[in-house]
C-alpha cells in the first residue's frame, strides 16, 4: 500500500519536472537563447518574470501531487483501521 502511494508520488514529482524543463526549453529556443544585451533591459525583467510564474506553477503542480498522495494515503489508511477494528469487534 505504503509502496504504490509513493510509487504514485514520484511520478507525479518526475512528471511535473519534466513538463517544466520541456517548458524552459521551449521558452529558451522562443526568446532566442539566454544571451541578454545592455539595450534589452525591458525583456530581462519580463523574462525573470516568466521565470518566477514557471516556478509558482510547478510549486503549485508539487502541492496538488502532495495533496492528493496525502489524501489517498489518508483514505487508505481509514480503510486498514476500520477493517482491523472490525476484526477486533467481531
Amino acid at each position: 500500500m505504503i509502496h504504490s502511494i509513493s510509487e504514485s508520488a514520484a511520478h507525479s514529482l518526475k512528471t511535473s519536472s519534466d513538463a517544466k524543463r520541456a517548458y524552459q526549453e521551449k521558452k529558451r529556443l522562443q526568446l532566442g537563447g539566454t544571451g541578454i544585451k545592455g539595450d534589452q533591459e525591458p525583456s530581462r525583467i519580463t523574462s525573470q518574470t516568466q521565470k518566477t510564474e514557471l516556478d509558482e506553477a510547478h510549486r503549485i503542480r508539487m502541492d496538488a501531487a502532495g495533496y492528493k498522495v496525502g489524501w489517498s494515503l489518508a483514505e487508505r489508511l481509514l480503510v486498514d483501521l476500520l477493517y482491523h477494528f472490525l476484526q477486533i469487534a467481531c
